[in-house]
């Protein structure tokens, strides 16, 4: 039986992750080959926790005989596709990291960890962190390519939120995309692919599916996600996203679906900020729209006219949303409308194979959701952060 994931102490353990794995590849890059090192360590750190997770007794986390994982390896019982995902990724991270410059690599690093830890909370969950988080290709593979609208109109509504929130908070995120010194591939896997993945299993996955409830998982989930970019600017429309992404997930039953559209958000500043530079990249939200909102960032002395950006800018983010539900309707309608039950509990096919889901309804409604003083000291964690990031900027 799966093990129930404990909401409060990954969210805590999550955020103490992050800020200690920024140190930890802050320093490694001053190190020839530390990134590397770290991204490698954590690649098989996730892969022998994936083949411990395949191979899990019913009785228990590791066995009934809690042998230990270099017991496990000792005994020959770790896969020769193991062994080969190994491999594979330590060709893969070889490449990656002479395509990127150090902040790639920083961030590649990290995110690297936060995948690791993912993996050994399944570990101890007695289940596949695919399995748990309900990951899977959709039925009708063809209609992932609805997702690149959503993704669009998704990018529309974060711009105006983004813009908005920078009335009264620094942008941290644009300056920096600029001293990305890597290639457009490079940029694209470090800032835009590996982080929408990590962050979906971590808040759409984990946290989400085991918060329980609807609308509770939805929000929280959303919350812990905008809280941990640690800065306000960030928060703001981290939070409306991951709004949406819950929503998306409980309606479609399928992780991959956020995954891609998070991966197309994030790809859509990478190739604004590559081909059109920082100040199209800063603006390419609004403007897609029809109409230009930096001047609310020079700071308009007409009332009248700021009044009526801000009614256009909110009239068009709700057309978008309209839009955005609509297709998400219709992308979960065409795969066989699973959310509810793919959201809650294990979908199996007639061979027996999972699909979607996971075998945790019972357990969820067993035991509900409260927040503890985990869940709060990392959110404590992060505002004081982020409060010290607008501070020491001011």
């Amino acid at each position: 039986m799966i093990r129930p994931v404990n909401a409060n102490k990954v969210w805590l353990g999550l955020v103490l992750l992050h800020l200690a794995a920024s140190f930890i590849a802050a320093f490694s890059s001053g190190i020839k080959g530390g990134t590397f090192f770290l991204s490698f360590i954590s690649w098989f750190f996730f892969c022998i926790c994936h083949e411990i997770s395949q191979r899990v007794s019913l009785d228990g986390v590791l066995g009934p005989d809690k042998t230990s994982f270099l017991s496990r390896i000792r005994q020959g019982e770790i896969s020769r596709k193991t062994f080969a995902m190994i491999l594979a990724g330590f060709a893969f991270w070889l490449l990656l990291f002479f395509l990127m410059d150090d902040d790639g690599r920083m961030l590649v690093s990290i995110n690297m960890m936060e995948l690791a830890y993912a993996a050994w909370i399944c570990c101890k969950a007695a289940t596949g962190l695919g399995s748990f988080c309900g990951l899977g290709v959709p039925r009708k593979p063809w209609s992932l390519l609805l997702l690149v609208p959503a993704a669009l109109l998704l990018f529309v509504i974060s711009g105006y939120v983004n813009v908005l929130s920078m009335f009264f908070f620094k942008d941290h995120i644009s300056g920096r995309l600029i001293e990305y010194n890597s290639s457009l591939a490079g940029s694209l896997i470090s800032i835009a692919l590996i982080p929408a993945i990590v962050e979906e299993i971590f808040f759409r996955g984990l946290l989400f599916r085991s918060l329980g409830g609807k609308w509770r998982a939805i929000l929280v989930s959303a919350a812990c996600f905008g809280l941990l970019h640690m800065n306000f600017n960030q928060m703001s429309y981290a939070f409306i996203m991951g709004i949406f992404f819950g929503w998306i997930v409980w309606k479609t039953g399928n992780l991959m679906t956020t995954m891609v559209i998070h991966g197309l958000f994030n790809s859509i500043s990478i190739l604004i900020n590559y081909f059109g530079g920082p100040e199209q990249a800063e603006s390419a939200a609004a403007e897609s729209a029809g109409y230009d909102l930096m001047t609310l960032m020079a700071g308009s002395d007409d009332g009248r006219a700021l009044r009526g950006i801000l009614i256009v800018g909110l009239l068009m983010s709700v057309i978008c949303a309209g839009l955005l539900y609509f297709l998400i309707r219709f992308y979960s309608r065409i795969n066989g409308e699973l959310h509810k039950q793919a959201a809650f509990s294990r979908i199996e096919e007639e061979r027996g194979e999972q699909t979607a889901g996971f075998e945790m309804g019972r357990e969820l409604e067993a035991s509900r959701w409260k927040p503890s003083a985990s869940f709060f000291a990392a959110c404590i964690i992060c505002l004081v952060y982020a409060v010290l990031i607008e501070w020491m900027s001011a």
